[in-house]
């Protein structure tokens, strides 16, 4: 395949992930079709961007949905002062080109999402003249028409699929399995290429590595390009290797279909209730730094002119189906059927997992009219099976599923095990861009957080059980006051204490409530709460000596000092235990202390050497 037919089908390909501009065969699809949702074409006053949250897109990564954000380290929301200069650049201007240029390809690309984003917030920027009840697909692609969405949804599928594979490929070039992924591609990502384009000039190039290597990787760093992804940065092969483009492709056809441009705009009022400006959301910045992004420089600046759609009359009004909760929230994608006047139609409910039908408005079988129709399916949430995690990173508590810095209540830092902030997960709740989180109750009992409620991340690398399950038959008490073993699973009459860095031998697990317990081969019950106990035998040394002069405190967290002791006594200390500072306070990280005779001391290594 030459270079030149190449960069014709990449020009072709929009990359619409969240935003684009829509390629000529999209534009040529009958825009009379059926809408999912219908544009308000009335108009408001200018909107006035006062601040922007840095671009991010949503992705499936096997089954959950995931943020990634375009530019690495820049998260935050920053106001129109911040990214225009006018306080001297503090924490944006002048450090955001050389923030993101050696990670997106160069100045050229800082220097054109830079513009994008400033232009938001300027005057006579993107939103002049739009509707907040505007349709997303509207204002992405212009359209509400069926067959623009439906193409563009197909188009964003085959486009994933290269930026998978060149991921997997990134991982590991000699298990990369070259005739599984021809086969996927002949079966799922030919079609839809023929589809839009009538050709395709991929397929034989699967048929060796080297041409693999020399067209396939090359398109996938195209499409990497356009979404401000490092394709050499570790980080996109760990982030992209497990996409799951089907997935991703329907979620934001979800978007696309059931969401408006005042989802993304959040209302910054006076003391009197008036709007003074809007707060946008990532998702709705990246739709214009990736829409008018890198790809004009991947191309060579070539715009491929847009013929302006054609508008036939309907021949009859839609049936338009949709699939809420009782708090009137989209479950699934609206469905629009369509047919001649005085067909027939019939919608039929879907099965949504965790979801129950509870009621149906509307006629759900009979005949295409000269006016519009909806059914509504209408699921209550069923109850959410109680249980406990810890968070394993640093995290947010937030007041609503939309996670910003307006609704962060409390960050959790990073803990040791012994010490790792705990929620019972009393909901499960949906951000308005589709990623999951969990509806917590802080239980934390000994801190001042205790109580509290409100939503974390669902996200698998962040959180974990806080109960363990293990196959090892050997566990360590790592507890500082130990544990107690009991009669009964539900831990009542008490028969044994066991140390901190006891090893038990266990027999099973055993469920309790949101819990699980050991039973211990003698019989009785202790807990398995991770902060407690840890699956194998885990060791602390002995005894440990002094390298330099070292002070003895009466806390963990090295208050109160009660003895001094030279460097020239190179004191030894026999550890009976050990703990770790900042054990409830969960705005600070921990730190390991070695329990002695008479208190605490540091377990720094370059302070202390273990001897046995």
């Amino acid at each position: 395949m030459s270079h030149i037919t190449r960069k014709l089908l990449l020009a072709g390909l929009s990359l619409v992930l969240f935003g684009g501009t829509i390629s000529p065969v999209l534009v040529q699809a009958d825009s009379a079709e059926t809408p999912s949702v219908t544009a308000n074409s009335s108009r408001t006053e200018p909107i006035k961007i006062s601040s922007e949250q840095m671009p991010y897109i949503n992705y499936v990564n096997g089954k959950e949905v995931q943020q990634h954000y375009l530019f690495s380290g820049l998260h935050d929301s920053y106001t129109s002062d911040e990214i225009l200069g006018k306080d001297n650049g503090a924490a944006w201007g002048t450090n955001f080109l050389a923030s993101i240029a050696p990670s997106i390809g160069g100045a050229d690309s800082a220097k054109m999402a830079e513009s994008f984003i400033k232009n938001m917030v300027s005057d006579g920027g993107t939103f002049v003249g739009k509707s907040l009840e505007e349709p997303l697909s509207e204002f992405i692609f212009g359209s509400t028409s069926t067959s623009v969405l439906d193409a563009s949804k197909a188009q964003l599928y085959y486009e994933l699929w290269f930026i998978k594979e060149g991921a997997a490929y990134q991982l590991d070039k000699n298990s990369f399995n070259l005739e599984e992924a021809k086969e996927d591609y002949v079966q799922n990502v030919s079609p839809k290429i023929i589809s839009d384009f009538g050709i395709d000039v991929f397929k034989d190039t699967f048929d060796s590595r080297a041409n693999f290597e020399k067209f396939v990787i090359p398109t996938a760093e195209s499409f990497c390009q356009i979404l401000y992804i490092n394709y050499n940065d570790p980080d996109f092969v760990k982030e992209f290797s497990q996409l799951n483009p089907e997935a991703t492709a329907n979620n934001s056809y979800k978007l696309w279909t059931t969401t408006y441009l005042k989802d993304y705009l959040t209302p910054q009022l006076d003391a009197n209730g008036n709007v003074l400006s809007y707060s946008a959301d990532g998702l709705l910045v990246a739709s214009q730094v990736i829409a008018n992004g890198p790809g004009d420089l991947i191309f060579g600046n070539e715009s491929p002119s847009t013929p302006a759609p054609s508008s036939p009359a309907p021949t009859s009004q839609p049936v338009t189906v949709h699939y809420v909760d009782d708090q009137g929230n989209a479950l699934k994608p609206d469905k629009s059927l369509t047919g001649s006047l005085g067909g027939t139609y019939k919608a039929e409910p879907l099965t949504i997992t965790g979801y129950t039908l509870a009621k149906t408005a509307g006629t759900e079988s009979g005949t295409f009219g000269d006016t519009a129709q909806t059914v509504t399916y209408t699921y209550t949430k069923n109850a959410v099976k109680a249980t406990v995690l810890s968070a394993t990173k640093k995290i947010g508590l937030y007041s609503s599923p939309d996670f910003s810095s307006k609704t962060l209540k409390q960050w959790y830092a990073k803990k040791s095990r012994l010490n790792r902030p705990m929620f019972e997960v009393i909901g499960t709740a949906t951000s308005k861009t589709g990623v999951k989180r969990y509806q917590v109750k802080d239980v934390n009992s000994e801190s001042d957080t205790f109580g509290q409620t409100g939503y974390i991340t669902a996200n698998t690398d962040y959180m974990t059980s806080a109960y363990d399950t293990p196959t090892d038959k050997q566990i360590t008490v790592i507890g500082p006051e130990g544990v107690n073993a009991y009669s009964q699973k539900d831990l009542t009459h008490q028969k044994a204490h066991y140390q901190q860095g006891q090893v038990l031998t266990i027999k099973k697990v055993v469920t309790q409530n949101m819990t699980t317990r050991f039973l211990l081969t003698n019989g009785t019950y202790i807990t398995a709460n991770k902060q407690l106990v840890t699956t194998g035998k885990q060791t602390m040394p002995k005894r440990v000596q002094a390298k330099t002069a070292l002070n003895r405190y009466g806390t963990a967290n090295l208050t109160k000092r009660n003895h001094h002791y030279t460097k020239k006594a190179h004191a030894t200390f026999k550890v009976t235990g050990w703990a770790y500072s900042n054990a409830n306070d969960f705005s600070k990280g921990d730190t390991l202390r070695y329990k002695v005779a008479g208190g605490y001391i540091t377990a720094n290594k370059h302070l202390v050497r273990a001897i046995d």
